[in-house]
């Protein structure tokens, strides 16, 4: 199987975290209705709930033993929906409601709200907040200083609180809370398209979105390109990225992590998304050792392999993992999923929240507590999840930094948020079982009109990352027996000296 025929088919994987958005709606007179101005006075509960309880915020929050099982645990369909829908009837009123909306789909619409403000002045919370934003060229978080301490729970909380100030610009200001500014444009914009949703229950509200969702998508996109065109040569140059990202860009593959949102949300799991190529690598022992197309790896080198692990000289390498479709769009070209799914396969995962919230899925991940909305406006790789970078701990520890590909700058990190101090062929073998296991292959395109080969293609795939997850536990694990023998072998020849003497 050859890269070209990936490309034709214009496979890519989808294996990590997406996580959905919660509209806020409200019912008058037996009748549901978006929220407006006259919410205001509730507005900032209701975004503080939303702020702490929502996938990833949450990662940031202290939730209790309690919190954790009613929100976090797997396969419990639409549970995040059911407890802040709870919570803000029980904390602020009765009246309201929460609808789950994609996220692919709350990121369009941001984005329009986004292009319309290039017209019109500095009217709303959202203009006032992301106008000024945009004209920031340095990242607005940078988490070395964070990285650099030494105990555990500081650096826990300095990384948080770094996120916490980011989505705090979105979240917190009382004047200008753009998150509920948002949420009320969002559902007056549903209610206007949809007359129906007014008289509908709760649950037929989800339901006409879902079946709405791909042509909203659709219509929201070519808005978007509308108002770009409006502007035309008065549009500036670092904002074309966007336009021409959202041009090449296929629907065909916002409709897939659109369904895939939704697949999350039944399971009650993140969703993370990479693009990426597929290589073929080494997945097996001998002269001319088995070689298999591979989704991913946490080491890379391709020929003599057990030789480079032998005299540590494989490359430790942290996966990048996209929080959302959109998020890096604006700012951060480089960093997002949509622009590099155009023109390469990717892969998406499927994360057990609550599992993160223990022990980071057995300290595989690092997922940015960043929100959607604020993501669509960041740059800097810092916004990023990824996979924990391996390596031993006197190189994890140098005093002059360690520099991870991508990132904007060096940093140390004692308490293991982004390095951790493990054989780097475990995380090899640990995020290979993972992919395996809780990956997603997408196949853009109608799937009907697929080939036997191409339908057998995420199997064959699957496997793969298992014998790979194999061979890095054996190599690794071969390793130590030598070592041991030869230790032994050591130890009988120093006993014979010594007896000789």
């Amino acid at each position: 199987m050859k890269l070209i025929w990936l490309a034709t088919i214009g496979i890519f994987l989808a294996p990590a975290a997406l996580h959905p958005e919660l509209l806020v709606i409200k019912k008058e007179n037996g009748r549901f209705a978006p929220l407006t101005e006259a919410d205001l006075p509730d507005s900032q509960k209701i975004m503080d709930i939303i702020l702490k309880y929502e996938w990833p915020m949450c990662i940031a929050s202290d939730l209790t033993p309690e919190e954790q099982d009613a929100l976090l645990t797997p396969n419990k369909p639409f549970a995040e929906e059911h407890f802040i829908r709870r919570k803000i009837q029980d904390s602020v009123g009765k009246q309201y409601e929460v609808v789950f909306v994609p996220t692919t789909i709350y990121e369009l619409f941001c984005l329009l709200q986004w292009a319309k403000s290039l017209n019109r002045p500095l009217a709303s919370p959202f203009d006032k907040v992301v106008a000024p934003l945009l004209t920031v060229r340095k990242p607005i978080i940078s988490l070395s200083q964070a990285l650099a301490n030494t105990n555990p729970t500081t650096a826990r909380k300095e990384v948080f609180d770094v996120y916490k100030k980011a989505n705090g610009l979105f979240f917190n200001d009382k004047e200008n809370n753009v998150a509920f500014y948002i949420n009320c444009a969002l559902g007056t914009s549903l209610f206007t398209e949809y007359p129906e949703l007014a008289k509908s229950s709760n649950a037929l509200i989800s339901g006409i979105i879902k079946n709405k969702a791909p042509t909203l998508a659709a219509q929201w996109k070519s808005h978007i390109l509308d108002e770009l065109e409006k502007q035309g040569s008065n549009l500036s140059p670092y904002f074309w990225v966007a336009t021409n990202i959202l041009l090449k860009g296929r629907q065909s593959i916002i409709n897939k992590i659109i369904h895939l949102d939704y697949e999350a949300r039944e399971l009650n799991k993140g969703l993370l998304l990479r693009a990426t190529s597929f290589e073929k690598l080494q997945v097996g022992f001998g002269q001319q050792p088995k070689e298999a197309l591979l989704a991913g790896s946490t080491v890379r080198k391709q020929y003599g392999f057990e030789k480079a692990y032998k005299e540590k000289l494989l490359d430790p390498y942290s996966v990048s993992l996209g929080n959302s479709l959109f998020a890096g769009i604006l700012r951060d070209k480089t960093a997002n999923i949509y622009s590099y799914l155009t023109y390469r396969p990717g892969y998406a995962l499927f994360v057990d929240k609550k599992a993160y919230i223990e022990h980071q899925n057995n300290n595989l991940f690092f997922i940015a507590p960043v929100a959607p909305i604020v993501g669509l406006f960041l740059r800097g790789e810092y916004f990023h999840s990824r996979v924990k970078t391996a390596m031993s701990l006197t190189d994890r520890n140098t005093s002059s930094g360690y520099y991870i590909k991508h990132l904007p700058e060096k940093f140390i990190d004692p308490t293991g948020v982004l390095l951790i101090t493990r054989d780097p062929l475990r995380q090899a073998e640990l995020f290979s079982k993972f992919l395996a296991e809780n990956g997603r292959i997408i196949q853009t395109g109608d799937s009907t009109d697929l080939t036997e080969q191409e339908k057998d293609f995420e199997k064959q795939i699957m496997q793969s990352q298992q014998e790979a997850a194999h061979f890095y536990k054996a190599t690794r694990t071969m390793k130590s027996a030598i070592d041991r023998a030869a230790e032994k072998f050591r130890q009988r020849k120093a006993q014979e000296s010594l007896m000789q003497e």
